[in-house]
């Protein structure tokens, strides 16, 4: 162990010394803006997009995603339209400059070692590259350290399906062979060869895989180990083999404040599930509010038994998710769980779910008339991605959460999809708003969106 931290150490000291040589002349520039060093505000993106480097973004690979991802914090329309060629620009580059190409097909090693919602896109991915390309071969992913993979019980369910190769060697001297050979999900998804913003690519392709049978990559299941590990950590707390629970997933820790939501604000839809025979687990780390103590509700994230396995255990057995705009979101849907995804941002999100899930995003208003904002552009493209403070102060847009009338009301729409025993007025009012989102947003893209999902109530009487 000793051993191999020391090699991390030194190929990790190399790369700093002499990593930028393995660059080319023009990337090396771009390292030098020292653009991922801080967090900057809108200005300051706009004034670093003015740099000259950034006029080859249309011929060279690297630069070109590196605008990219500058631009979805301040332009997302702009930011689609620059990525949208991207695998264009990396085989043209590559034939004028065959000393960095590579056969394989590299990914982020920041998907399987970054945040846990790094996962989604890879999962996305993974479904379109077995799916529907129908290719044969792993991507492959190259890792310093193992150790750095997020939450090894989910990882395992993709390990499979991924070349992973654990080389400090490897990932410190190829990291510009891996940058330019790469495809490019960490700045957005491939589809038909195009790239696009992460939740229209996986609307496409759940279009094309929707009534696929014999599908290569598809939902995960535990092992029976796996269940017997979760289960009897649960007995803990009283719960029974045959119980059944409703997890929270509500998002309130420091950064990204619009995507937060007040835990407070659930506790009546907490007592609805316990009210109708459930439990309520509360899931997520180290939040900064504690739930009372209410019979029935589990408070996971402060209690001794949470752990990265016991997170995935939850969420591939409960009954249905509630969660907010937060890396265990999606997680539930790996496992073929229904999921009220409730105070989200941005409303694009509804674009991945299905019809087994609820959507209730937050309000959006104007901020100089106090009212929320049209239907078109709530739903519409580029504000339906907009995901970044930034973003939504430059375009005077104020942030209004769900209330907790609003979250007991779609908890309580949530029981009657999983039942299959929907209200008459419910389907006639989503069908009314699903046809409103088909007339009424335009194409912004070069393929029709589908909108699988059930709309909360409260969310079309805005609009309806």
């Amino acid at each position: 162990m000793i051993f191999k931290k020391i090699i991390n150490i030194f190929y990790n000291l190399k790369f700093i010394l002499f990593g930028k040589l393995q660059y080319d002349g023009i990337s090396r520039k771009i390292l030098d803006l020292k653009i991922n060093k801080k967090r900057f505000f809108h200005e300051e993106y706009e004034k670093i997009l003015n740099n000259k480097i950034f006029n080859y973004s249309d011929t060279h690979p690297f630069i070109n995603s590196y605008k990219s991802k500058i631009l979805f914090n301040i332009n997302p329309k702009n930011a689609a339209n620059e990525i949208k060629n991207f695998e264009i620009i990396k085989k043209n580059w590559l034939k004028s400059n065959p000393r960095f190409y590579d056969n394989s097909d590299y990914l982020p090693f920041e998907k399987i070692a970054g945040a846990i919602g790094n996962y989604t896109e890879l999962f996305n991915y993974l479904n379109y590259r077995f799916n529907v390309e129908k290719k044969t071969t792993n991507p492959k992913i190259i890792i310093s350290d193992k150790r750095q993979i997020t939450n090894l019980s989910l990882f395992k369910h993709f390990e499979k399906f991924i070349d992973v190769v654990e080389s400090p060697k490897d990932f410190n001297e190829k990291r510009f062979v891996t940058e330019i050979n790469k495809v490019a999900i960490d700045i957005a998804s491939i589809f038909d060869g195009k790239y696009f913003p992460h939740p229209f690519a996986a609307n496409f392709v759940n279009q094309k895989t929707k009534n696929l049978k014999n599908k290569y990559f598809k939902n995960f299941k535990l092992s029976d180990d796996d269940y017997k590990k979760g289960f009897k950590n649960l007995q803990k707390f009283g719960i029974k083999k045959n119980d059944w629970y409703v997890l929270f997933h509500i998002r309130d820790r420091d950064g990204d404040e619009y995507r937060n939501s007040k835990p407070e604000t659930y506790i009546e839809a907490m007592k609805s599930v316990i009210k109708k025979g459930g439990w309520a687990i509360r899931v997520g780390r180290h939040e900064r509010y504690k739930f009372p103590k209410i019979k029935n509700l589990i408070d996971y994230s402060f209690s001794n038994i949470a752990s990265d396995s016991m997170d995935i255990f939850l969420a591939a057995t409960c009954k249905f998710c509630v969660a907010t705009s937060s890396g265990f979101a999606p997680i539930p849907k790996f496992f073929g769980k229904p999921v009220l995804l409730s105070n989200c941002l941005p409303t694009s999100a509804y674009l991945e779910l299905d019809k087994s899930d609820l959507f209730l995003p937050k309000k959006l208003l104007k901020k100089n008339i106090k009212k929320i904002i049209n239907f078109e552009d709530y739903f519409g493209f580029p504000t339906n991605y907009f995901h970044s403070p930034e973003v939504y102060e430059k375009n005077q847009i104020s942030i209004e959460n769900n209330t907790t009338n609003e979250l007991k009301a779609a908890t309580n729409e949530m029981f009657e999809i999983c039942l299959g025993k929907l209200n008459p007025n419910f389907l006639s009012k989503n069908k009314l708003f699903k046809e409103k989102l088909k007339k009424d947003l335009k194409n912004d893209f070069e393929f029709d969106l589908s909108h699988e999902c059930f709309f909360s109530e409260s969310l079309i009487n805005n609009y309806i």
